[in-house]
Parts: structure tokens; sequence; C-alpha cells
């Protein structure tokens, strides 16, 4: 998500259009009630022009199928979430934004899609190990700060 807020903004699109909530984010727990997220971001919709939305972990907002296609069919918006459960892929979401979204599986590498782009020295049990420590997600191998490798 960071990454598509940072193209829209090299865009040219002013940050005051862009929301951002992390569901797991404790700043934002009393968001997780539908009415509330629903006042939150009208409140922060103060003009006609083009506003993106972007939803982490949605699955914890009570009833996210309504308020996300309630935004979807009344307001000018771009909306983008994720979620890390099945109730993300329901039927009941597809029956409420039925042919107006895009699905994007996301998946860690495989330890053998690792190794393709692994080109440091190690030897092929240290690169499993390291594997093994940090998961097949991508971002963790661009860094060699251990706490980077655990925030992300």
């Amino acid at each position: 998500m960071m990454q598509i807020i940072d193209e829209i903004k090299n865009n040219g699109i002013d940050e005051s259009h862009i929301i951002y909530i992390n569901f797991e984010d404790y700043d934002y727990s009393d968001y997780t009630d539908p009415k509330k997220i629903h006042a939150y971001v009208k409140s922060k919709i103060i003009d006609k022009e083009k506003y993106y939305l972007f939803f982490d972990e949605i699955q914890n907002v009570s009833e996210f199928e309504k308020v996300i296609n309630s935004f979807r069919a009344t307001l000018n918006v771009s909306i983008f979430i994720t979620g890390s459960n099945s109730k993300i892929l329901s039927s009941e979401l597809s029956t409420h934004l039925s042919g107006r979204y895009i699905s994007i599986k996301i998946l860690p590498f495989t330890f053998s899609e690792y190794l393709e782009l692994n080109d440091d020295k190690k030897s092929i049990d240290d690169k499993f190990l390291d594997y093994v420590d940090w998961g097949g997600m991508p971002q963790t191998y661009n860094t060699d700060s251990i706490q980077e490798k655990k925030r992300i």
C-alpha cells in the first residue's frame, strides 16, 4: 500500500486527498465500528476532487463490506483494501462490489524464489536459516538492519 501511496503522490495527488488507516494500529481502534469509520472518512473529504482511501486489515471493521460499498457508491474515490483472512474474500464482499474490483493475491517468496534473487556469498545452509528467520517477505531482503526486518 505504501508503494501505491508513494506513486500517487509522485503523480501529483495532494496528500490531503489520501486517507490511510491501518486497523491493526490501536490509534484507530475506535473506527472498527462501521458508523464511526464512515463518519471519519466523510469528515476528511472536503471537496469534489478524487480521494484515495487505503484500509489495511479491513476485516477488523464490522460490516466493512457495507461501508466500502457506501463509499464506492456515494463518493469520488478509489479504494484500496487489504486483509489477511478469508473474510476479505467472502462472497458477501464480492456481491457488494461485483464487477468493480481487482483482487491481487500477494504471497511471500518460496525458498527457490528467494535463492533466485539472493546473490550474496552465503552458503545454502546460511541462506536457508535467513529464510527461516525472516520468512519470504521480499522487503526484508532489501535491508541489513535487524530492526527494519522486524518492523517489516
